[in-house]
């Protein structure tokens, strides 16, 4: 073994397999050392807006690697649907008449997108700027957003260009406008202007939700009966 010799012999005394070894502990530690400092939240919200009437219900699970970005994911409900036009031609008496059919889709939606975070160092120190883009509601979408402290929020996402109204014709972006309160550690309340691109269907929204991090979470998961821990 100490010549070198066998199959033994080669791997204990082949430099090589100690430097692959040290260098693979050293990759492994530092993607240990990254999924601990990873944070998830789950949680739920709904709101309505006043003018319509419409509802919309949120799922949101969050994965923050690190405080300069994250990723976000929601599932959505929304009772206001995507409208939709098709067209289609009836003949009749060598005729041809063209006429619109309207559709709603009230389908689920998903929002998957990238975030980075810009610390505010020219108005409020602690502050934060979160520029957002990706999928929004199943269609492109960005948003911006403030983060004034740890309680208050301003955010804003402008989302689905190219969409329709229930006579066929396009429309701006829905472009959505608000503050978001959080009156605990968990639970927020939140508002403001919806659909501010579009005087028909402008209108005030008016919401609540819930967001639980790691720490809540393995609370809750813990005090189950025979839950984990």
């Amino acid at each position: 073994v100490n010549q070198g010799k066998g199959t033994m012999g080669k791997l204990f005394n082949d430099d090589r397999l100690y430097q692959n070894l040290t260098k693979t502990t050293e990759t492994l530690g530092k993607v240990a050392e990254k999924v601990e400092k990873t944070r998830t939240y789950i949680g739920f919200s709904g709101d309505v807006n006043t003018r319509t009437g419409d509802s919309r219900g949120v799922f949101t699970f969050k994965i923050v690697p690190s405080q300069d970005h994250f990723y976000l994911l929601e599932v959505v409900g929304d009772s206001q649907g995507k409208v939709s036009t098709k067209d289609y031609y009836i003949t009749h008496n060598g005729n041809t008449e063209r006429r619109k059919e309207i559709e709603t889709d009230y389908r689920v939606e998903f929002t998957l997108q990238y975030a980075r975070v810009f610390e505010d160092r020219w108005f409020h120190p602690g502050g934060r700027f979160v520029l957002r883009g990706g999928l929004k509601e199943s269609t492109g979408g960005v948003g911006l957003d403030y983060v004034y402290n740890d309680r208050l929020t301003i955010f804003s996402d402008l989302w689905d260009p190219g969409r329709e109204d229930e006579d066929g014709d396009d429309i701006s972006p829905h472009l959505r406008v608000g503050l978001k309160y959080y009156v605990g550690k968990n639970w927020f309340i939140y508002g403001g202007g919806d659909e501010l691109l579009y005087d028909r269907w402008r209108g005030f929204f008016l919401g609540a939700g819930v967001l639980f991090g790691d720490e809540d979470l393995k609370y809750l998961l813990g005090s189950v009966p025979g839950g984990i821990r």
